[in-house]
Formats: structure tokens, C-alpha cells, sequence
């Protein structure tokens, strides 16, 4: 099914319907996300609603594989502060990270993919990290 053309809220809903996110899935979502070459913060909360809706089943291992590359692609592949986690960026990624009260494997991957490539994070960016397993 292509997401193409519908709204974010309707894609959200479509795919945790079942609980898992599958190959397919995972296919059409980067359709989506990548449709106009970025991904907004509009697309970043969707990953994560998407994500704390489906975290711990049976999900395709590409669903990680996206989550990790679309989240690190919105904070650090924007115009205005290319390859840095700019404070508002990061205060935006941290109250999604928390905003379940659980910090699971694939936002643990982001963060790393973020620590990895940023040139530059926030002050209090490696010791959330720190305390959360990265």
C-alpha cells in the first residue's frame, strides 16, 4: 500500500493497526518519508508514534534500519544547522525519546547514529546517552 498522498496522521494509524511493522511497510514509510528528499518534524514525531507503538514485536529488521536513518536525517541533515543537534533539535529529540518513559533499542540506535555523525551536540547530549545505554 503507498502512503503517498495521505496525511501523516492517517499513515501513523494504517501501520500500528496490526502492531508490527513489516517489510512492506518499511518500504512505503521510506516512500513517505523521503518524498520530498527530507524529513521534517512533523515525519520525526511520526516515527517515533509509529515507534512506541510497535516497540518489542516482531517488527522487520529494515523498520530499525529506517527509524535510525530518517531520525538522524531530521536533526542532522536540516538547512539551518547542517550536521549539528542544535539545542532546539535536541529538545525536541529528547522529550521524544522520553516521551514513553522507555528508551528502547531503536531509539538507543539513533542516538548513537546521532553521537556518530553529529559534529556537534548539546551540552547534556552524551550523558543522556550515557545514562540510557549509549
Amino acid at each position: 500500500m503507498s502512503y503517498l498522498g495521505q496525511t501523516t496522521a492517517a499513515v501513523v494509524a494504517a501501520v500500528v493497526a496490526d502492531g508490527v511493522v513489516d517489510a512492506a511497510e518499511v518500504a512505503d514509510l521510506r516512500a513517505f518519508f523521503y518524498e520530498d528528499g527530507t524529513v521534517d518534524a512533523d515525519e520525526l514525531q511520526a516515527l517515533f508514534d509509529i515507534n512506541d507503538a510497535v516497540s518489542g514485536n516482531g517488527n522487520d529488521a529494515g523498520w530499525t534500519a529506517l527509524f535510525v536513518e530518517a531520525g538522524t536525517d531530521a536533526v542532522l541533515a536540516d538547512d539551518d544547522t547542517p550536521g549539528v543537534l542544535d539545542d532546539a533539535e535536541w529538545a525536541t529529540l529528547k522529550a521524544l525519546v522520553d516521551g514513553d518513559g522507555t528508551v528502547d533499542g531503536n531509539e538507543r540506535e539513533l542516538l548513537a547514529n546521532i553521537k556518530a555523525n553529529a559534529t556537534s551536540t548539546p551540552a547534556d547530549f552524551d550523558a543522556f546517552c550515557a545514562a540510557n545505554g549509549v
